[in-house]
């Protein structure tokens, strides 16, 4: 018997196109034949749109992906791979003068340890940015306190490049979203 990752999109929600650990993997069924050893990821189709699979080789629900689709792999849990990428600005010196890069975050990046990370030194200047999954689990423990400022996490992609940081980011794309729905109220009016 062999173990695959096994969640659909439609009941999990978006926790199922994130990365897993091997350990949550589950045995595959045993009436499965020996040529449909392995697991799998794929995309189905709803009236509305395109929802994630994972699964073991042969299973009743892989005759709903849709085929070009289909990604097959051989050993336990082979199909834990994110679907969905984290990208998040990078650097560990120099992140105040714009020295950072934008980078995928590498590895298995789980739901529960996605988005990125900016942190603060005592005078709130940014020393350190990167992707939450790379964080030892003390420096997770205290990013992820929301009572602490010395760390701020953010879940979209690329959220911690501002160089004012997470708060005043989302003050500025407030005020341009505004200026926006402004200008659109004032030229349909005409």
């Amino acid at each position: 018997l062999h173990e695959c990752i096994l969640c659909d999109e439609a009941d999990a929600g978006e926790r199922c196109k994130w990365g897993y650990d091997q350990t949550a993997a589950q045995r595959c069924t045993s009436d499965l034949s020996f040529t449909n050893v392995g697991c799998y990821t794929c995309y189905s189709t709803s009236d509305t749109s395109a929802l994630f699979h994972r699964g073991c080789v042969g299973e009743n629900r892989q005759a709903q992906c849709q085929p070009g689709t289909v990604q097959v792999c051989l050993g336990a849990a082979c199909n834990q791979r994110n679907e969905q990428l984290q990208i998040c600005a990078k650097c560990e010196e120099g992140c105040e003068n714009d020295r950072w890069t934008v980078e995928e975050c590498r590895g298995i990046v789980p739901y529960e340890q996605r988005g990125c990370y900016i942190m603060l030194d005592s005078r709130k200047r940014i020393v350190a940015r990167g992707c939450a999954a790379d964080l030892n689990q003390d420096t997770w423990n205290l990013c992820s306190n929301v009572k602490d400022s010395s760390c701020i996490t953010c879940l979209g992609n690329e959220c911690n490049h501002a160089a004012i940081g997470l708060t005043r980011m989302s003050l500025l794309w407030t005020l341009v979203t505004a200026l926006l729905l402004t200008f659109i109220v004032q030229n349909v009016s005409r």
